[in-house]
């Protein structure tokens, strides 16, 4: 399919699929549909999309990232991982606003100013809101960011970074990031940044901040610096980001309390919100589980699913064999607690009374309940609640029946 132009006949593709794997099949070409890699044109004929298409094909069969000059004395892979993490945890931060939008610091100081517009791109994902002139805080959209793996919060970084880079930058920079960010997927070699273009060393640049690239420096030159893809990077060409995930350190009782063994600001943070901190030490946050503190998580957007995922994502290896990993009472409870906010659903209504006949109140009630604003009527009281967003019409209709009467 993706060196096939014309396209593929629908029984080709079914043909692909083993015996009994047919609903998996046609799961899969939803996704593909949806994602917008594969087309469905006409005679029933699949293909990829032009655009998708040919940055795939230049990206694998075109030039490659790099030379490959850099073979020996590469950097150690858990110091890779320590700054993938670190860089991204500090991306993470800044959206709950006690992060430094630069990120310069360390390694990623060696590789240049780039042009990451870091606050544009969360305030163009709906992450973080201006609250106050000059003060932004994190919406519901950025908490359940928060929340979500590590896979769907790269992506999503990188789908509005490339938006950015398409409305704000030049075109060619447009197409050089795209096929820049599907060669990463595949790249095992480092990369020396004097065989880049201009272009490329800024998107280098950038991508070092976001901790999908190490920059590190061999010899005395200052410009001499290579490049390698973190874990980050690898696991844009995979789905699952097993391969990028950190130890568990999170324990959950029966009794609600909440173990975890982290000094991270970003990971205390993010328990903070549906948890309540009781101790606070260097290296261990212990909390509770409480109905306020989870209401509060619930109010500001937070799915009770997201918060047992996260809990489950996230959970001490000495845990994770148990079976449910979080105990039931607890899960249960948190979707409880979540449906006594679904009991009810509030939205503006308009009350109409007093109208100054019977026949006057009969003709609303029919026509209120024909444009679907009817909420509740009472006959004995002639009393007429709608939907506000229909004040306008119905208001109108009262206006054109009076004046006929």
């Amino acid at each position: 399919m993706l060196f096939c132009s014309d396209g593929i006949p629908l029984e080709l593709v079914l043909s692909w699929t083993k015996v009994g794997k047919d609903a998996r099949h046609r799961a899969c070409m939803d996704m593909l549909t949806r994602l917008r890699i594969v087309r469905r044109g006409e005679g029933s004929v699949y293909g990829m999309h032009e655009g998708f298409q040919r940055h795939v094909q230049r990206a694998l069969g075109g030039a490659r990232v790099s030379g490959g000059t850099c073979v020996e004395d590469l950097p150690n892979q858990d110091v890779v991982d320590a700054y993938a993490w670190d860089q991204w945890e500090r991306v993470l931060l800044f959206a709950i606003g006690t992060g430094d939008e630069t990120m310069e610091d360390g390694a990623a100081g060696l590789v240049g100013a780039g042009g990451l517009d870091l606050k544009a791109i969360m305030i163009s994902s709906g992450l973080i809101a201006e609250k106050e002139k000059g003060f932004y805080c994190i919406t519901q959209t950025g908490f359940r960011f928060l929340l979500s793996d590590t896979h769907t919060q790269v992506w999503g970084i990188l789908q509005e970074y490339i938006k950015h880079a398409e409305s704000f930058r030049s075109s060619d920079l447009f197409d050089m990031l795209i096929e820049f960010i599907l060669q990463l997927g595949f790249q095992r070699d480092c990369m020396s940044m004097q065989e880049f273009s201009p272009e490329k060393k800024e998107i280098s640049s950038d991508l070092c901040r976001l901790g999908l690239l190490y920059p590190f420096q061999k010899g005395q030159r200052r410009d001499d610096v290579y490049l390698v893809p973190t874990r980050l990077a690898v696991m844009l060409s995979s789905r699952s980001d097993a391969s990028v995930r950190e130890d568990g350190f999170v324990i959950v009782e029966t009794n609600y309390r909440v173990y975890a063994y982290t000094s991270s600001p970003l990971k205390q943070s993010i328990l903070r919100l549906f948890v309540r901190c009781d101790v606070l030490l260097p290296n261990l946050f212990v909390g509770t589980i409480t109905r306020d503190s989870v209401m509060s998580a619930l109010e500001s957007g937070v799915t009770a699913e997201q918060i047992i995922g996260y809990l489950t994502e996230h959970a001490h290896k000495k845990t994770q064999s148990r079976i449910p990993i979080v105990p039931g009472v607890v899960t249960d409870q948190i979707r409880l607690w979540q449906k006594e906010i679904q009991r009810m659903e509030t939205f503006a209504a308009v009350l109409y009374k007093n109208f100054e006949t019977e026949a006057l109140y009969k003709d609303i009630a029919v026509f209120t309940e024909k444009i679907g604003a009817m909420v509740f009527a009472d006959d004995s009281k002639q009393e007429i609640v709608a939907v506000s967003s229909f004040h306008e019409q119905i208001r109108e209709k009262i206006k054109l029946l009076k004046q006929n009467m």
